[in-house]
């Protein structure tokens, strides 16, 4: 194989626009691609946006030269997007390459970290009658947990003191209901709880709580603007690990040693990247927990649990009422969450014995799967 640029053109648009770095191609697009006779370009993306910027900064990406041979059908073009759940990008493929820059689909092999079903990419296609693009499913991000692996976790028999850990950076709507829905039910001293009034994208707390009447009402309604006040003015910021008002440095970050943080909690509350896309996603938010030997709660697209089990994996359902996995609306089904974790909240001394020697099989299960399981690859 020839890959036409030494190394991947990465995109990313946010509040200040469209950045472009260099950074080294993936292991796995080389492994992958390196027995075809193909030349490829690749680009990686952050979302369906950074496909736009593609297009309007396509000579300094590719040259004149290099698009025309995308366009020629010469190069294929890989558009790696695989650390990202799919927000609409085939969408957009199909709308600006295929169908304005006469792109063959068969030249374009996008990759994401969706689980996709295979019908999305067909009826896309057809809509816009042609082919289908090549569309493969890769799970980087448990590879990249894997990874993390140092040495075997260890499952302690002490009882912790706090019931459950939730981690927080990116202030997504659902994450700033959950935080607002535990302080409002008196959660917010049972768990280590991370939470910042601004996070890295420059969201805003408060800001974003108001954007729930629309996105969240019934959540919403719930909210009493004293509440917020006094959340965001007196309690925020949280912190799990260090004092520092500091969105860098107070939280830990995906490289930073958290097992420590598992072992002092009961159980782990995970709000995965999102929730409403038509396709399954799982970040390390949700294999951290597996490669720590800690149950879970998940909240994520509805039937995400099932999803894992299909993998075969291992859910706490003789622990935890997981039936809010089969809720579909997505407001029910973290309110539900939150009374269930209120239960979970007020477990006895010896209930929570029980719970921590009824989970050990299944986490001890989950984890020698998990570190064992090399299938990040889907192709559909």
């Amino acid at each position: 194989m020839t890959i036409l640029s030494e190394k991947i053109h990465y995109l990313s648009v946010n509040n200040n626009g469209l950045r472009i770095e260099l950074r080294s191609l993936k292991s796995f697009i080389l492994n992958k691609f390196d027995k075809k006779s193909e030349n490829y370009y690749v680009v990686e993306i952050g979302n369906k946006a950074s496909i736009i910027y593609l297009i309007e900064n396509k000579s300094l990406l590719f040259g004149l030269d290099g698009w025309e041979s995308i366009k020629s059908g010469y190069a294929n073009l890989i558009i790696d997007c695989c650390m990202e759940p799919d927000d609409g990008s085939i969408e957009t493929i199909y709308k600006i390459l295929v169908s304005q820059e006469k792109i063959s689909p068969s030249n374009i092999i996008f990759i994401t970290g969706s689980i996709q079903k295979d019908y999305k990419t067909k009826e896309t296609a057809s809509r816009y009658n042609t082919e289908p693009i090549t569309v493969i499913s890769y799970q980087w991000w448990k590879e990249f947990v894997q990874w993390l692996q140092k040495k075997e976790s260890q499952i302690s028999d002490n009882v912790p003191d706090y019931t459950f850990l939730f981690f927080n950076r990116r202030l997504r709507p659902h994450r700033v209901a959950f935080i607002n829905l535990l302080y409002q039910n008196n959660l917010l001293s049972f768990g280590k709880v991370s939470a910042s009034k601004n996070d890295d994208c420059e969201n805003d707390f408060a800001y974003q709580t108001k954007k729930l009447k629309h996105a969240w009402p019934k959540i919403y309604s719930q909210i009493p603007s004293t509440n917020l006040s006094e959340l965001y003015n007196n309690i925020l910021p949280l912190y799990v690990d260090v004092n520092i008002n500091d969105i860098d440095n107070n939280l830990a970050g995906i490289l930073d040693e958290t097992e420590v943080y598992y072992r002092n909690t009961l159980l782990s509350v995970v709000m995965e990247t999102c929730q409403n896309y038509d396709d399954w996603f799982f970040s390390e938010k949700t294999w951290k927990p597996i490669l720590y030997k800690h149950p879970f709660i998940l909240f994520n697209k509805e039937f995400s649990l099932q999803k894992l089990r299909e993998f075969g994996y291992k859910t706490f359902d003789n622990v935890i009422d997981e039936t809010y996995d089969t809720i579909v609306n997505h407001e029910d089904r973290l309110l539900a969450i939150v009374e269930e974790l209120k239960r979970l909240c007020n477990l006895t001394y010896q209930e929570k014995v029980s719970f921590k020697e009824n989970v050990k099989e299944i986490v001890e299960f989950n984890y020698q799967k998990f570190i064992r399981d090399k299938n990040f690859c889907i192709e559909v």
